[in-house]
């Protein structure tokens, strides 16, 4: 475990409320140089703490449709389940996979077009996998909230940093939005210039493409990717299912 100092804990605080700030804003809101945060950031980035910087995308905006899906295994050994598992790693449709303990084994998250594209996708699986699978739930991203990690600061800060709504109207975004948000999936600080470079376009272009997505709800914010296993914490993602939804507003 890696104990880190309250100038480290505020300073990854205020990645994760938006991952595109600069040294020299951070380093105002922390009381430090640029060049002390720029040195603490790729420090925490050697050391394993920080994986990464990635983009939250309302792919409903995109015109994609979010399910969440939970398996629990029967009949199978370590190796068939890790064939299983870089099955699902390897597929398309999926952008999350993990194992987990409790009632499922195996929890993914799959985007499709429409439900018909989810139908042949799951049919597909169960070919290959259903003498394996001995319960299945599914469930269909209509609301996504997104809280700050402010109990790394010991702050109470119930400010949602992004909120994406499922089946919004779909936006088209042509081939260079389409590069940036590829690009900004998992580098959210990487300069406007490099962006630039790689797409062999300006600066300038690249900046009014994300404020554009970004007014039209399809770039939710930038947060950043923390190893808490490194810290000390457990991750828990924890289903509530309600009797009655009266107090739902309430509870999240």
């Amino acid at each position: 475990m890696i104990n880190l100092d309250k100038k480290n804990k505020k300073i990854l605080y205020e990645l994760d409320l938006n991952a595109r700030q600069s040294c020299s804003y951070i380093g105002k809101k922390v009381n430090l140089h640029r060049n002390v945060v720029e040195y603490r950031i790729n420090r925490l980035k050697e050391s394993g703490i920080i994986k990464n910087f990635y983009t939250i995308v309302d792919t409903s905006k995109l015109g994609y449709l979010s399910l969440r899906c939970y398996l629990k295994f029967q009949n199978t050994n370590p190796e068939i389940e890790h064939r299983i598992i870089k099955d699902f790693v390897a597929n398309k449709h999926t952008f999350w996979v993990s194992s987990i303990d409790g009632l499922y084994d195996l929890s993914f998250i799959i985007m499709v077009k429409n439900l018909s594209e989810f139908h042949e996708f799951w049919k597909k699986i169960l070919k290959k996998y259903l003498p394996y699978i001995q319960d299945q739930v599914f469930s269909i991203y209509v609301k996504l909230l997104h809280y700050p990690i402010s109990y790394l600061t010991n702050q109470t800060d119930n400010r949602r940093t992004s909120e994406i709504v499922g089946g919004g109207t779909p936006v088209p975004i042509d081939e260079i939005e389409c590069k940036i948000l590829q690009i900004l999936s998992t580098n959210a600080r990487m300069p406007l210039t490099e962006i630039a470079r790689q797409l062999q376009t300006t600066s300038m272009v690249v900046n009014h493409r994300i404020k554009k997505m970004k007014k039209l709800g399809i770039i939710q914010g930038f947060r950043v990717n923390v190893d808490y296993t490194n810290l000390g914490y457990k991750h828990f993602k924890v289903d509530v299912y309600l009797m009655n939804y009266e107090k739902i507003d309430d509870i999240v």
